[in-house]
C-alpha cells in the first residue's frame, strides 16, 4: 500500500499560484494606449496646468490667470519647470514662459505674503479663542465661589466641564 505525497504539493503549488494572482491585479488592455500627456513621465504630477484651466486655445489673459494660480499654489520653480517641458509643442507656451521670467517674482512675493498673512490670521484666531476660554474659567471661578464651595471643589468641578467641552 503506498501513500502519494503528491496532493501535498499539488497543494502548496495551487495556493501559491492563488497567492502571486492576488498580489498583481490584472491589467486591462486598454490601459496604456489611453494615456494623457498629464500622466506621462515627461509632465508628471506635480504640476497639472490642465487643473488650472491653462491650454494653448484660451487667450492670454486666461493663460496667464491660470499660471498664476499656479504658481500661488506650487511655487514658480515647478511651474517653470513645466512650461520649459510643454514649451517645444506650442508658440504660445514659449511666449508665456518669457512672461514668467518677468513677472514670476512678483507672483511669489504674493504667495509668500499670502502664506504669512494666513499664518498671522489663524495666529490670532487661535489668540482669541484663548483669551474667551481664559474668561469663560475665571467667570466659572468667580461663579462658583459665590456658592461658597472651596477651590479643590471648583477646579474638579472646572475639569469636568473642560473634559464635557472637549468631547463636543
Amino acid at each position: 500500500m503506498e501513500t502519494h505525497s503528491a496532493p501535498n504539493s499539488l497543494d502548496k503549488n495551487f495556493f501559491i499560484s492563488i497567492e502571486q494572482q492576488e498580489t498583481t491585479p490584472p491589467r486591462s488592455p486598454s490601459s496604456s494606449s489611453s494615456r494623457s500627456a498629464s500622466c506621462s513621465p515627461l509632465f508628471g504630477r506635480k504640476v497639472e496646468m490642465r487643473k488650472y484651466g491653462y491650454s494653448a486655445r484660451k487667450n492670454n489673459d486666461q493663460r496667464r490667470n491660470a499660471i498664476e494660480h499656479a504658481v500661488l499654489e506650487h511655487g514658480i520653480n515647478p511651474v517653470k519647470e513645466h512650461l520649459t517641458k510643454i514649451s517645444k509643442y506650442d508658440e504660445k507656451f514659449k511666449k508665456d514662459l518669457e512672461e514668467l521670467q518677468l513677472y514670476g517674482d512678483e507672483i511669489e512675493y504674493i504667495r509668500n505674503t499670502n502664506i504669512a498673512e494666513l499664518i498671522d490670521n489663524e495666529t490670532k484666531k487661535i489668540q482669541n479663542s484663548f483669551l474667551q476660554a481664559h474668561s469663560l474659567v475665571t467667570e466659572y471661578r468667580k461663579s462658583m465661589a459665590t456658592y461658597g464651595l472651596s477651590s479643590k471643589v471648583i477646579e474638579k468641578k472646572l475639569k469636568r466641564v473642560c473634559k464635557e467641552a472637549m468631547k463636543e
